[in-house]
């Protein structure tokens, strides 16, 4: 949230449904620069669906993110990418490098080799949970119903909307749910 409120970023909308009343006192006993605006599913919607919620609360282009991510890039610049391709969502995406640590060997249905590769390295774009979005995608969310936001996106390229990414190093992603970036993240957490 701090690195939200160093960009300009004042309202904070938190969906809340499992441990509501834990995420809630947290926040009321910590000391946050934002506005935060606690909206409660009544039923578990998924990471898409209880955005409904927000419909006519927001109308300019807002940041979404995964609860146990982080990322550290200008969102300034997001903003200004995502306006300059028109999108109606832009993905965070971290550039990510695989190194196989064996030679790969492609085979034939007939069993012969076709080629080889020694160590190979693959380059994958890795969704890292952090969105900028227009409200408009906000109409396409189906009411009571759960949905997650990649169906979302789906859903919004089905309707030949733009839905583009921003590309960021993989150094600059984090995900709290892999316990060796979590040591990362909180060393880095502790920098900010």
């Amino acid at each position: 949230m701090n690195r939200f409120g160093k960009y300009g970023c004042n309202d904070v909308f938190i969906i809340v449904n499992y441990m509501k009343d834990f995420i809630k006192a947290y926040f009321n006993e910590k000391s946050v620069k934002q506005t935060i605006h606690f909206i409660e599913e009544e039923s578990f919607l998924g990471t898409g669906g209880g955005l409904q919620y927000l419909n006519g609360l927001i109308g300019q282009p807002f940041f979404l993110t995964n609860c146990d991510v982080l990322v550290d890039c200008d969102y300034a610049q997001i903003l200004e990418a995502h306006k300059k391709q028109g999108n109606l969502v832009t993905m965070v995406c971290a550039r990510k490098n695989l190194i196989i640590p064996y030679g790969t060997v492609e085979v034939s249905k007939a069993c012969q080799i076709l080629s080889m590769k020694e160590k190979p390295a693959i380059e994958y774009n890795i969704n890292t949970g952090v969105y900028l979005v227009e409200p408009e995608l906000l109409k396409l969310i189906p009411e009571n119903q759960c949905i997650h936001f990649p169906q979302l996106i789906e859903r919004a390229m089905q309707a030949s909307h733009r839905v583009g990414t921003y590309l960021i190093d993989e150094s600059q992603w984090m995900d709290m749910g892999q316990l060796e970036e979590l040591e990362q993240m909180k060393y880095k957490l502790e920098k900010f």
